[in-house]
């Protein structure tokens, strides 16, 4: 199966860095150390805009299970299969 990016239910504020190193397959901890290093070096707003845009785009955990699932089980109509 395809790995997703999406938001994490293991979060501390939204799931976004919990999304990221669940899909990059690194300890959370990590990522979020990261962030915060990245966040007091460029200043507020630059990493602030880039959380709420990855939070915006990124589906939750459980939604993106939900369409994925509805994906698989979804049935076209076929006029030929028609008797």
């Amino acid at each position: 199966m395809k790995k997703k990016l999406t938001r994490s239910e293991n979060k501390m504020i939204a799931g976004v860095c919990a999304g990221v190193a669940d899909y990059t397959e690194v300890d959370v901890t990590v990522v979020r150390l990261i962030t915060v290093i990245i966040f007091l070096f460029s200043g507020f707003f630059p990493v602030a805009i880039i959380y709420v845009i990855m939070y915006i785009m990124m589906p939750a955990h459980d939604q993106a299970e939900h369409f994925t699932h509805k994906e698989h089980n979804h049935k076209t109509h076929d006029p030929v299969e028609q008797k």
